[in-house]
Formats: structure tokens, C-alpha cells, sequence
């Protein structure tokens, strides 16, 4: 099986002009990039209109969401419905309590 490459980035933008304009495309292939995004925009860079764009336009590699509940600024399942929206292969959220879990992942199946 092996370990698949992940990069974890505050721009996506400017991080996916990189990556397009490489001659190792082949690195692509099993890569996954990890970047903000949320329905308030919080942490979202450049912007959250770009990064949207980007996310649909994307077709290169896997892609990942995190801060999808905005740091706790964001209502969770308008955040949930907002993320669904959106064409991203993973996402992934933090907490400490079991409860937050289940309760999250009810909403995401839904």
C-alpha cells in the first residue's frame, strides 16, 4: 500500500501554481493538499472565492479540507451543509470530546 504525500498549506492558490508549473507532474498523481476553507471565510486564503474556484476547478490531485467550522465561529451543521457543497475528496476536523465526533459525522452521512 504505502504512504501517500500530503502537503499542508495556509495559500492553495498560490501552492497549486507551483505544483501545475513543475515539469514532475507525475507527483501529482497520489498527492493531497490540505487547506482552509469555511462557509465565513476565516483563515481562508487568498480569499474564499478563489479558493471555491480552485476547489471546482481541480482535477489533479486529492484535495482536503480543514478549519471547516471556522475555529468554532461558524455554526456546525450550516457548516456541514456548506462543506458538502463542495467537491473535496477529505476533510478533517478536531476535537476532544467523543460526543462532537459522533454528532459531526451523523451530520456529514446525512
Amino acid at each position: 500500500m504505502g504512504y501517500k504525500p500530503g502537503i499542508i498549506t495556509l495559500n492553495p492558490i498560490l501552492l497549486n501554481k507551483h505544483l501545475v508549473h513543475t515539469d514532475k507532474t507525475y507527483l501529482l498523481k497520489d498527492l493531497i493538499v490540505c487547506f482552509n476553507i469555511n462557509k465565513e471565510g476565516f483563515n481562508v486564503f487568498p480569499n474564499l472565492q478563489n479558493v471555491e474556484e480552485l476547489i471546482k476547478s481541480n482535477t489533479q490531485y486529492k484535495l482536503m479540507g480543514m478549519s471547516i467550522f471556522a475555529s468554532g465561529a461558524g455554526n456546525i451543521p450550516s457548516s456541514i451543509d456548506y462543506i458538502k457543497e463542495l467537491p473535496l475528496d477529505y476533510v478533517v476536523f478536531g476535537t476532544s470530546k467523543l460526543a462532537n465526533v459522533e454528532s459531526n459525522m451523523r451530520l456529514f452521512k446525512n
